[in-house]
């Protein structure tokens, strides 16, 4: 998907403890697989995506790679841990993950490049690239 391999330097992370950034894990690493490299890239995103999946398209949108799709994502990215209280259980941030530039998703989402607002989304995406090839 990236012809230029930098994307993996995107993102710096930091954990409880540690006083230095470094560089965090990437969610798509380089493969000998076929390469599409010029070919578009559409990534649906929606309010329950979250995680690896969130950075996947924060990384696609911060490297013009991709066109975001749907709806903000969860701005819940960042490696958390599981504290129980009795019968319930919360998650806490461990780690906070951010660009060189500083720019982070965490609380505020990936904001998609175009707002999807059907009750289908899957086919206002087919139409909406259709729609860039005229």
């Amino acid at each position: 998907m990236y012809e230029d391999p930098a994307y993996q330097n995107l993102l710096l992370k930091k954990c409880v403890g540690e006083t230095s950034w470094y560089q965090s894990e990437v969610p798509y690493n380089y493969s000998d697989a076929p390469k599409f490299y010029s070919t578009p890239l559409y990534i649906i995103t929606s309010r329950n995506t979250g995680s690896a999946a969130e950075y996947f398209a924060f990384i696609g949108q911060e490297t013009k790679r991709a066109t975001i799709l749907g709806a903000t994502t969860a701005g819940a990215g960042n490696p958390v841990t599981m504290v129980t209280i009795g019968n319930f259980f919360v998650y806490i941030p461990i780690c906070e993950i951010k660009t060189q530039e500083g720019k982070s998703i965490e609380a505020k989402g990936v904001v998609p490049d175009v707002q999807l607002s059907s009750d289908n989304w899957l086919n206002e995406t087919i139409e909406y690239i259709i729609s860039q090839k005229k």
